[in-house]
């Protein structure tokens, strides 16, 4: 079809390498298309099954998700029997054994005797690359009992979770136009931005970010904002997707939604523009970190003041710009209501040492004691200059 338009507009369309066409990685990966695109089509049509997919599409009806948003992302439902797939694909024929336990779909047992399906009782969630092949899948348990609560597809000659962000096909122009990427962690959480028309948003699937998913937002825009879970276990992601962005060159920005909420939830309680509100008044990484690390101490000892900065002297050291981490750390200052200008300069000296951590300041009777130390010192040392201490030292002092 691609050729027929081409011929019709007057347009050159190269043709087809031979050697890349008879590549047998080439062959094998198109093989694996086929496949998963096969297993995508028979998943979706079991969800919208009127009685094989009733309990999928009850479980994503509470999810208040229905109708154009799933077949946009062909959902589907495996069904809890063990060869479901399988079957299914032995009616079709023509496909390779060995092509079809590589693709991860279904396993075999080690002594290659049987196989079964590696998706049973589950949701599912095409995994799609740029250009929307189903590359692999993600399958979300909907009995409480079964685990793990999320199953993903092994890696594959087609599919490295390490390179792929989910919704990243549909949402690409939209994070170019807008020159920013929304990052979330879950499939319905990127689906409920789209379905609200929040396009230039992508997920990362419960994996940490990693290099190669930075790189490819890099091609796309300059600007993240990372939108995780409050609780422990998202500001620790939060972080580590800092550090790897940050990495890439990005600029980096976060929001923390309210304890107990995820963009999900969010978004369909309370709209798409206040969650746009959110990420419009997003605050940089690093000062949303030092606030956390500040918040709810207002009466600052020394030696609280020492462990805040040790927290955020690692962190404030990843920025290379002088001038952007002097501000970082005039920030830090503010917000902790420190009024030493001798610990700011120290903050800013410690990077001058390569060494980003500061000491706990002398107390003022360790620095009498250390005085009179030195004077005792001074004075066994020798005669001659015990007198001349004893000169102008009164020894009842």
């Amino acid at each position: 079809a691609v050729r027929k338009f081409a011929r019709n507009a007057g347009i050159s369309v190269p043709q087809p390498n031979a050697a890349h066409l008879n590549d047998p990685r080439n062959k094998e990966r198109e093989a694996l298309k086929k496949i998963n695109e096969l297993a995508a089509n028979y998943f979706h049509g079991l969800l919208n099954n009127a009685e094989a997919g009733l309990a999928a599409r009850d479980y994503l009806n509470k999810r208040n998700f229905s109708g154009d948003i799933l077949d946009q992302y062909q959902i589907g439902w495996s069904a809890p029997g063990w060869k479901g797939l399988i079957n299914h694909f032995q009616r079709i024929g023509n496909l390779s054994r060995k092509a079809v336990v590589q693709s991860g779909l279904v396993i075999e047992k080690e002594d290659g005797s049987n196989v079964y399906d590696r998706f049973r009782g589950r949701v599912i969630f095409p995994v799609k690359d740029l250009h929307g092949c189903v590359i692999g899948f993600g399958g979300r348990a909907i009995a409480d009992s079964d685990n793990p609560k999320y199953l993903n597809s092994p890696e594959t000659p087609l599919y490295q979770k390490s390179q792929v962000l989910f919704g990243m096909d549909i949402a690409k122009q939209a994070i170019r136009k807008e020159d920013q990427a929304i990052l979330v962690e879950g499939y319905l959480d990127q689906m409920r931005a789209t379905q609200y028309g929040i396009l230039n948003t992508v997920a990362t699937c419960g994996t940490a970010l990693t290099p190669k998913q930075a790189a490819m937002l890099r091609n796309y825009t300059s600007n993240v904002v990372l939108v995780f879970d409050s609780d422990k276990a998202g500001r620790a992601a939060a972080d580590k997707g800092f550090e790897v962005l940050h990495e890439k060159g990005l600029n980096v920005k976060t929001v923390f939604l309210p304890e107990g909420q995820d963009p999900d939830s969010f978004i369909h309680e309370k709209g798409a523009e206040k969650f746009i509100e959110k990420i419009k008044i997003a605050k940089p990484f690093l000062e949303s970190y030092i606030d956390t690390v500040v918040e709810g101490k207002d009466n600052n000892s020394p030696a609280e003041v020492v462990d805040m900065a040790n927290k955020i002297l690692p962190m404030v050291e990843k920025v290379h710009n002088i001038v952007e981490r002097n501000s970082l750390l005039e920030y830090f200052s503010f917000r902790a209501k420190i009024d030493d200008a001798s610990l700011l300069t120290e903050l800013k000296k410690s990077f001058s040492r390569n060494q980003p951590k500061v000491k706990m300041p002398e107390k003022e009777t360790d620095s009498i004691l250390n005085l009179e130390r030195h004077l005792v010192h001074l004075i066994l040392s020798g005669k001659g200059t015990a007198e001349r201490v004893l000169k102008v030292v009164n020894p009842e002092d």
